[in-house]
């Protein structure tokens, strides 16, 4: 019998997990699920891996996760590997997230609207969209004003446009590799000065060139 907590979206239990390498695994069967506050007893802090398709981990393949408590801080590589062309996060709490770092990695879905994040306390997003198939990327509501890694962000990334007109740059201490081998020809910033920055990243494409919004 499912466990509903809102239409259409089936709430986890702790027979839907497995602990491997020490992060909990969803492997149930439903699509469309949310996160519970607790697996197994323990507070859910840390979603790393948890919907990852790679290997050992081989995640179901899901296509709406609902997180509605904020006591997750850890979201590395959550989706690392996914073969999901869908992937609907609009009711996403990531209030409290610290650490980002390769949450899509070789996603495949071709558009990720994360509109609704708040990454205002977001330190580590080193590689979070590296070698993702995303054509389309909404950053919009990004606050980066805490973020320190950003190394490999979109690196190898698909997407065609890179609007970071809402990304602070002003703690970053590392870029590197930014924007190597992504396939973006447009990119936008907040200010001149994040633009010459971006543009003077080292191993960004040629054709990739940014301006002011």
């Amino acid at each position: 019998m499912k466990i509903q907590k809102e239409p259409d979206v089936y709430l986890a239990r702790d027979s839907d997990f497995v602990n491997v390498d020490g992060f909990w695994i969803y492997r149930g069967s439903e699509l469309e699920v949310e996160i519970p506050t607790r697996i197994n007893g323990q507070l859910v802090t840390s979603t790393q891996n948890m919907f990852s398709g790679g290997s050992p981990y081989s995640a179901t393949t899901v296509t709406k996760v609902v997180l509605k408590h904020s006591n997750v801080t850890d979201m590395k590589y959550m989706f690392n590997w996914s073969s999901a062309r869908t992937l609907d996060l609009s009711n996403f709490n990531t209030s409290n997230v610290i650490e980002m770092d390769g949450m899509f990695h070789a996603s495949s879905a071709t558009t990720l609207n994360l509109s609704s994040f708040n990454t205002s306390k977001v330190i580590y997003m080193g590689l979070m969209f590296g070698s993702s198939k995303a054509t389309t990327l909404d950053l919009s509501s990004f606050n980066t004003s805490n973020v320190t890694h950003m190394n490999s962000m979109f690196f190898m990334s698909s997407a065609r446009t890179l609007d970071l007109s809402s990304f602070n740059t002003s703690k970053v201490t590392r870029m590197e590799s930014m924007f190597q081998g992504s396939q973006a020809t447009t990119g936008y910033a907040r200010t001149q000065t994040d633009a010459n920055f971006f543009n003077n990243i080292p191993y960004k494409p040629t054709g990739l060139y940014f301006v002011v919004k």
